[in-house]
C-alpha cells in the first residue's frame, strides 16, 4: 500500500483494552502527583509567609503584658500631670513635678525617667536622665519598686535650659 497523506481515522486505530487502561492509569497517577506537588508547594508558601509574619510582628508579641514578659510590665508605667515651672526662689532653676502611676497588676522595679528640651524646630537642647534617688522624696528615697495600681509623687529641680526651650518630653527609660 502506497504511503496515504490523509491521517488514520479514529476507526482505523484500534488499542487493545488493557493498553487503554495503562493509558488512563498512568493519566491519573500523574495528574495525584502534579496535585500532591502544588499541595506541597502551597503549605511550603504559607509556612514562609508565617514566618515571616512572625518575625516582623515579633516586637509588638514581646511587649504584650499578658505574655507576662519582665518589660512588658514597664509599659504599664505612666507619667501623669508632669508640670515644669520656675523655680520661686533660686534662679535660672526650674522644678518638675508630677506622678509615676502603675497601672498593671504586678509590681516592677521603678525605673529612671529622662527629661529633654528642644527648641521651636524640635531640635533637642539639653537632655538628662534621673535615677530613682533623684525624683523621689527624701522619705521614700529608700523605695525600689512601685506597686500594682500604685502612684508615686516625683519632684526634682534642674537648671534652666534657657528661653530656646519651648518644649520638653519626659519619658520612662528603664531601670
Amino acid at each position: 500500500m502506497p504511503p496515504s497523506s490523509t491521517p488514520p481515522t479514529a476507526d482505523a486505530l484500534t488499542v487493545p483494552l488493557a493498553l487503554q487502561e495503562d493509558l488512563l492509569r498512568s493519566a491519573t497517577q500523574a495528574r495525584r502527583g502534579h496535585a500532591h506537588r502544588w499541595g506541597i508547594g502551597c503549605l511550603l508558601l504559607l509556612g514562609v509567609l508565617l514566618a515571616q509574619f512572625g518575625y516582623y510582628q515579633q516586637p509588638t508579641w514581646l511587649a504584650d503584658v499578658s505574655l507576662g514578659s519582665p518589660q512588658a510590665s514597664e509599659t504599664s508605667l505612666v507619667l501623669v500631670g508632669i508640670t515644669i515651672y520656675t523655680h520661686p526662689s533660686a534662679p535660672q532653676a526650674l522644678i518638675v513635678m508630677g506622678s509615676l502611676e502603675n497601672r498593671g497588676s504586678k509590681t516592677v522595679p521603678l525605673p529612671s525617667l529622662t527629661l529633654s528640651f528642644s527648641n521651636q524646630r524640635g531640635q533637642e537642647l539639653a537632655r538628662r536622665t534621673f535615677a530613682k534617688h533623684d525624683y523621689l522624696a527624701q522619705n521614700q528615697s529608700v523605695k525600689t519598686h512601685i506597686g500594682a495600681t500604685e502612684i508615686i509623687d516625683i519632684t526634682f529641680e534642674l537648671i534652666d535650659p534657657g528661653p530656646d526651650a519651648i518644649g520638653y518630653q519626659m519619658r520612662i527609660t528603664g531601670h
